[in-house]
């Protein structure tokens, strides 16, 4: 019995510690850094202000609209 336990302890510290590890991973890349908030604040305001609340369908907003943007800001989102 004590060897089963040992074996259920192990996978909870492996699994937990999986989880935390997943959870301090960085955020994917399409998710928009500083400089892209900054360029493109008016912008997304302007032209995507229903998407703001969803960080991809704001991302796709943006593209879908980058004829549209302010040169400062299509030229934070191709960094």
């Amino acid at each position: 019995m004590g060897i089963r336990v040992n074996r259920v302890l192990i996978a909870f510290v492996v699994l937990f510690g999986l989880a935390l590890t997943a959870s301090l991973a960085p955020e994917p890349a399409a998710a928009q850094t500083a400089a892209q908030k900054r360029a493109c604040g008016s912008d997304a305001k302007k032209f995507c202000r229903s998407s703001m609340g969803d960080q991809q369908q704001l991302m796709a907003c943006m593209k879908q609209n980058s004829s549209k943007l302010s040169a400062r800001c299509r030229k934070a989102m191709a960094s």
